[in-house]
């Protein structure tokens, strides 16, 4: 959809090499968009990036399973998750929400754990992820320090991968100016090689 878009509004779109720029969760669509459009694609940027390898990606997908309650709804069907949204727009119960939250989440990781492998992606990553020390009540099993960590030295030896590390400045790191400047410096590099 979002090269159709792009495909809409610019001619010539074979002559254009893209920069797929995303963050936290929203990596896994950079990095599908990356395999798809693999040959034009320059590079992909990660603003503090989920578990992204095979084993981190599985984690997830289990702890969502598990933490979101989608054993009792599970297998979803279409019919049950248009009953959702319906219930949801009646009585606007944060709880529904939550439902169709965990439901798109755990979809879209499963999908991503089936038919995405980073090791096989030839596209250069650069990938911007902060360190929070002392880690907080925020931090999960699936989204800590620890599995940052896994990922990074996992992909580190794949020679398409570059990490740079933050301290304390939140998974919003975009936000802060010492990290955004560093982040803009870092994509302006890539634009000019």
């Amino acid at each position: 959809m979002v090269y159709e878009d792009i495909q809409s509004k610019y001619k010539n779109i074979d002559e254009y090499k893209f920069i797929p720029i995303s963050f936290s969760a929203g990596v896994v669509l950079a990095l599908y968009f990356a395999q798809v459009y693999s040959s034009q694609c320059s590079h992909i940027v990660l603003l503090d990036p989920t578990g992204i390898t095979k084993n981190n990606m599985k984690n997830l997908i289990d702890n969502i399973y598990k933490s979101e309650g989608l054993d009792k709804i599970y297998p979803i069907t279409n019919a049950k998750y248009k009953k959702l949204l319906q219930q949801l727009r009646i009585k606007r119960d944060i709880n529904d929400l939550w439902k169709i939250n965990g439901i798109q989440n755990y979809t879209r990781w499963l999908f991503m754990y089936k038919h995405f492998n980073i090791l096989k992606l030839n596209v250069p990553i650069l990938a911007f992820v902060n360190m929070q020390k002392p880690e907080k009540d925020e931090w999960s099993e699936t989204f800590n320090n620890k599995t940052r960590m896994e990922d990074i030295k996992i992909l580190k030896k794949h020679n398409n991968y570059k990490a740079i590390i933050f301290t304390n400045k939140t998974h919003y790191i975009f936000d802060k100016i010492q990290p955004a400047k560093a982040i803009i410096k870092e994509i302006k590099n890539l634009i000019k090689n």
